[in-house]
């Protein structure tokens, strides 16, 4: 995706969660929930096109007024939060040390232990990553289209 739309959810993390520091690691969640909120709406049909409209017009022609954007402007708060969850997320996995106790159970008497860092990304599906905000992305999934048109 395009610079400006990643410095805007940036920005928006920041003010919700201004002890986020700003580096590669903000970037690289930031990239990775866009990526993923692509997939899961069906949306990333729309970057070809929109990285070319890029190129091809300038910020005030007026195809922007009404352009159907890969990641609608209404939906970058909740990408924010979405981030913020998944960085908080990942960083208490981070800190969580090896071999200390991740859960257990009264009377099935189960105790299960961390023993690795997972990578929470990749490990886990959407409904967990995207906590919540699932109803909202749901309003802008695009059909699946078989076939030629």
């Amino acid at each position: 995706m395009d610079e400006a739309l990643i410095n805007r959810i940036e920005a928006n993390v920041l003010v919700l969660s201004p002890d986020t520091p700003e580096d590669d690691f903000l970037t690289y969640i930031v990239n990775e929930v866009i990526d993923r909120v692509l997939v899961y709406t069906n949306r990333e049909q729309l970057v070809a096109r929109y990285l070319r409209d890029l190129e091809n017009y300038s910020e005030d022609d007026s195809i922007w007024d009404s352009y159907d954007y890969p990641i609608p402007r209404v939906l970058e708060r909740v990408i924010s939060g979405i981030v913020v969850s998944s960085i908080k997320t990942v960083q208490s996995k981070r800190t969580a040390k090896q071999g200390s106790v991740a859960s257990m159970s009264d009377n099935g008497q189960s105790v299960s232990f961390n023993k690795e860092l997972q990578a929470y990304m990749y490990t886990s599906d959407d409904t967990e990553v995207f906590a919540g905000t699932t109803k909202i992305l749901d309003k802008f999934r695009l059909p699946t289209v078989n076939g030629s048109y």
